[in-house]
Order: structure tokens, then sequence, then C-alpha cells
């Protein structure tokens, strides 16, 4: 976060190009912006996943359309994900392999400048890795709430950027290989509905209106 934080003090005093957003920043800039506006639903299917530019919106709401506060809340979340990653790599590896991730997410340097703009890659990242957390979590302690949990930041991430669900077919296979040599065979498909349905609930109402 301090690394993050110092970044952020530098490209606001020396990016000509902080308060003036260019390409995807400036797209959802403006998508946000409109949100905030009274948003005009339109006609057709969103262009891109909806949940950066209504998340934006929301910090927008709350700052008076602030750039640097939107910004700012970018890097703690960047902060935020390298915590995850840790806590991820602690449920399967060693505490030193474990420190060794974390770290190498915290200052890995295109995840921090990438932060500095108004980009999906923040929350899709954030999102992706808890995730992954929760997923891992409910699979080794079979707990179908952690799952559900773990499924809907997979859904959150699909409204965010919808190529991460070329990745779905893996989570169904992770449960089954980790309960091979359990008594109970077929609790996988169950906790791979669960992942499933609980997954669907953020996607549904984005399809849904896509289709209308």
């Amino acid at each position: 976060l301090v690394l993050r934080v110092a970044y952020f003090f530098l490209n606001k005093a020396l990016n000509p190009t902080f308060y003036f957003p260019v390409m995807d920043s400036l797209y959802h800039h403006e998508w946000a912006l409109d949100i905030v506006a009274g948003g005009t639903p339109g006609t057709d299917a969103f262009f891109r996943g909806p949940l950066y530019p209504y998340f934006l919106a929301v910090l927008y709401k709350l700052s008076g359309s602030s750039i640097a506060f939107a910004v700012f809340v970018n890097h703690v979340i960047g902060a935020l994900t390298a915590g995850l990653v840790y806590l991820t790599a602690r449920e399967l590896f060693s505490r030193s392999v474990s420190m060794i991730a974390g770290l190498t997410v915290a200052l890995y340097w295109v995840l921090v400048y990438m932060e500095g703009d108004l980009l999906i890659e923040t929350t899709f990242i954030f999102l992706n890795s808890l995730s992954l957390l929760l997923l891992t979590m409910g699979i080794k302690r079979r707990k179908l709430w952690i799952l559900a949990a773990g499924g809907f930041a997979l859904g959150l991430a699909t409204i965010d950027r919808p190529s991460v669900m070329v990745f779905f077919p893996a989570v169904p296979l992770a449960i089954w290989l980790a309960g091979r040599r359990r008594p109970a065979k077929r609790g996988w498909i169950k906790q791979s509905s669960v992942v499933a349905v609980a997954c669907a609930v953020p996607i549904m109402p984005v399809m849904i209106r896509n289709y209308m």
C-alpha cells in the first residue's frame, strides 16, 4: 500500500492524462458519468462488462466525480489483492512460499501502473483472487456457503470481464479431484451445482437485460 500511495501522488502530479483519461479509461469515465447523471438505458447490449463502470459510478457519486478518489480506491483494491494471493497460497503451500507469492503481486509494477488508470483489470484481478481463495477454502473445508461465496465472486468477475468463464470447467474438476477418496462420491455434483447457481446470480440480470 505504501508503494501504491507513493505512486498515486507521483502519478497525480506528473501524469498529464491523470485528470484527462484517454482510450479505455475515457470510455469507463464517460460511462460512469452517464450513470451518475441518471443513465441512458439505450437499446444495445452492453459493449463491455458493466461491473467496473457501475462501480466507478458509485465512487463518483460518493466523491463528486473525483478521478483521484477513484484511482486511490483502485490502489487500495490492488493492495488487498496481494493479501488475497498470500492467503490463497497459505491454504496450499508453506508460509515462505505464500510470502513470496503475496510480495510478488504487491511489487509487480504492471499491476501498480494499471491501478493508476480507470481500467477493469483492478477489480477483475481482485474478484478472481477472491473467488480462488473462497473456492479453495470451500473445497478444503467442504463448506457449501464458502463455495457459494466463491461462485458469487466468480459471477461478479464474469460481468467485469466475461472471458473468465473459460476457466469455469476447472471448478467441478477441482472439487471432484479433492473428493475422490471420500465416501460421498456424488458430493462433488452438489458442491459444483452450488457454485454454478451462485455464479449465475450476478450474471442473470445482465443476460436478461442484454437479451431484452
